[in-house]
């Protein structure tokens, strides 16, 4: 079962052309980052278009962060704080 993978695991085999395994990731963290967002937001719509912008940013990180492939996980909650602060700034 793929959710037995960790995610070292699962970016390993990302970057060997099985693309659609992020979506293991994104299940893993998606409740995570939504609720972070939302305490930066405090607004629903904000923070899930916010939240799928996370995790777009961090899948096209993946390419960058080849040689540091557990590292992308850990930065996927990192990237709400900034992100969230952008949206502000447009509204």
């Amino acid at each position: 079962m793929h959710t037995e993978l960790t995610d070292t695991e699962i970016i390993k085999r990302i970057l060997k052309g099985e693309q659609a395994i992020f979506s293991i990731l994104v299940q893993r963290y998606q409740q995570y980052v939504f609720t972070l967002v939302h305490r930066f937001t405090d607004n629903r719509e904000d923070a899930e278009e916010i939240s799928q912008d996370i995790f777009v940013k961090a899948y096209r990180s993946l390419q960058i962060s080849v040689a540091i492939p557990s590292s992308v996980p850990g930065c996927i909650p990192s990237y709400a704080p900034v992100a969230s602060l952008s949206c502000e700034k447009r509204n």
